[in-house]
């Protein structure tokens, strides 16, 4: 029983984080696209500091980041909207041309 609760607890959570990302994918993916467009690349710490404040306060912040990374990843390999031309420590998100 207990073990049953304990997987019942982590396919919440896991459904919980799957909406909580669909909710910023659909609200935020325009704003970011407009913003790297307008500015022509955009760094990690710009995505940062555009949505941080977006993100519910109940997350701390190494779980905003989170939910900013799985965005991203979201939409450069599923959407195939946005790459990263940099590395990893010197970011460059830019928008695909299609």
């Amino acid at each position: 029983m207990i073990a049953a609760l304990s997987n019942l607890h982590c396919l919440c959570n896991s459904l919980t984080m799957r909406y909580l990302l669909l909710l910023l994918l659909r609200e935020n993916p325009a704003q970011l696209l407009d913003f790297i467009g307008e500015f022509g690349s955009a760094s990690r710490k710009d995505i940062d500091d555009l949505l941080m404040d977006k993100l519910s306060d109940a997350l701390t912040k190494a779980q905003k980041k989170n939910r900013i990374s799985n965005l991203l990843a979201a939409m450069a390999r599923k959407d195939g909207s946005i790459r990263n031309q940099g590395s990893d420590k010197q970011s460059a998100w830019v928008l695909i041309q299609r």
